[in-house]
């Protein structure tokens, strides 16, 4: 496992862009024909080899929780979920999507992070 990413769920997605390209100096990767990042769902940064993900969030997020996600890049999704149930960690479900694969769970604090093949 290598640390891939890390995703942020916000209402604000152009401002969380303008913040990480312009005052971080991040380059945009991912849609990179953008001008206006609001209407976006999903924007992806990059420095060095670290991504940052700004994902529009879905519904508003309780205060106390974080909703923000450490994405572990694996090349077995399956693979690295079932050692990690091997060693305790509670799993969530495992998703398929066309050649894209993840799975949440949680840390002993309750934050997020989640297996992802890409």
């Amino acid at each position: 496992m290598r640390i891939g990413r890390y995703i942020f769920f916000t209402n604000n997605v152009s401002g969380m862009v303008e913040f990480y390209r312009h005052t971080l100096g991040m380059k945009v990767v991912a849609p990179p024909e953008a001008m206006d990042y609001g209407p976006k769902d999903w924007v992806q940064l990059r420095s060095g080899s670290f991504e940052v993900g700004i994902h529009k969030a879905g519904k508003p997020g309780c205060p106390e929780r974080n909703r923000n996600k450490l994405v572990l890049l694996v090349n077995d999704v399956s693979a690295a979920r079932s050692r990690l149930i091997d060693c305790g960690v509670r799993m969530g479900k495992h998703h398929v999507a066309s050649e894209y694969e993840s799975c949440d769970f949680k840390d002993p604090d309750g934050n997020i992070l989640q297996l992802s093949n890409r």
